[in-house]
């Protein structure tokens, strides 16, 4: 096996064609984070994204995009929230991946497990949850209450919520940018430590918003209380899936709940977006776990092109451990 090295903006348009048509080997690549357009979405923001060309032979066997860092280190490219090598079902040794292409450590996060390389160190797995609308809203319904989900608390915040401050509504495809702003300041102040996003964010978001025609488009959603904003999403559509990135509210409604209700509001309605499918992306948050009907599982660790420095750190790994244990 041959590997090629390039930057994602160096991609043609034959690459991102055969890259297309491996996506449609597996259904777990329905997110939009597996998208050429998405990764070359990326790229226009984000330094040093390259693409790993796999060969055999003369025929074209993968994908797999990353970051190049300094002394050889490739990770996952930020905001990129799902890895995967996109080929063929063909077995890949990534070792011999990271040799051809000069690479010393390859740091993943939220790759598919079906794809873990066995020598990985630092591993660990989890899952990414999603809820699916195959049959509807009212099925869906069902089956939250079956497994004791009924929603009786987000209907009576939303109940609440009317009473103090007026009749609630949920708009899509909202073009202005200062509402982006709005979300991303929101965020930042609750998540950030200094309060503000790199700037590389806030372009990748810019970006994503303006994309309004194609297979994969940004969508910014606003919730109001008559005329308030109380909440928002930047999510991203591709085909009938609807990724949910970017959530935020205003903190003087936070007794409501009022991001409990807008997901709510947008899974009863997501049919409007002709979607039957949201994603929530990797984590455990608790609203993940409550809608969630399905999922996809994942992994995060990282992996040596030598098997020396592999069982190194392993080994640091295993006496540190042990030194917190006896103190």
């Amino acid at each position: 096996m041959e590997c090629v090295i390039v930057p994602v903006g160096d991609l043609s348009s034959e690459h991102r064609a055969i890259w297309s048509g491996f996506l449609r080997l597996n259904a777990q690549w329905d997110v939009p984070q597996f998208q050429p357009e998405f990764v070359c979405g990326l790229a226009h923001c984000i330094p040093d994204c390259k693409i790993a060309i796999l060969h055999r032979g003369s025929n074209i066997i993968g994908y797999l995009p990353f970051q190049q860092l300094r002394w050889g280190v490739a990770r996952t490219i930020p905001l990129c929230d799902y890895q995967a090598i996109i080929g063929t079902p063909d077995i890949v040794d990534m070792r011999e991946v990271m040799r051809s292409a000069g690479l010393r450590s390859w740091i993943f996060q939220n790759l598919l497990q079906a794809q873990i390389p066995r020598e990985a160190t630092y591993l660990s797995k989890g899952l990414s949850l999603r809820a699916e609308l195959h049959d509807g809203f009212e099925a869906y319904q069902a089956e939250l209450a079956a497994a004791g989900k009924s929603a009786r608390h987000i209907l009576n915040n939303i109940r609440r919520l009317q009473r103090s401050h007026g009749p609630i509504s949920l708009h899509h495809g909202v073009a202005d940018e200062a509402v982006l702003s709005r979300l991303l300041e929101l965020k930042a102040e609750r998540y950030i430590t200094n309060g503000r996003f790199p700037d590389s964010v806030t372009q990748t978001l810019l970006y994503f918003h303006r994309q309004t025609t194609g297979p994969l488009t940004g969508l910014l959603s606003v919730m109001k209380a008559s005329d308030k904003d109380v909440a928002y999403l930047f999510s991203l559509k591709f085909n009938d899936l609807l990724y949910y990135w970017f959530p935020a509210f205003e903190p003087q409604y936070g007794q409501y709940s009022p991001g409990m209700i807008m997901l709510w509001r947008l899974i009863r309605n997501l049919k409007e977006l002709n979607c039957i499918k949201i994603d929530f992306g990797p984590g455990d948050q608790n609203y993940k776990e409550y809608f969630a009907n399905c999922h996809i599982k994942v992994a995060c660790g990282r992996l040596d092109a030598s098997e020396s420095v592999a069982v190194a750190r392993r080994l640091y790994r295993y006496i540190r451990r042990r030194i917190r244990a006896s103190s």
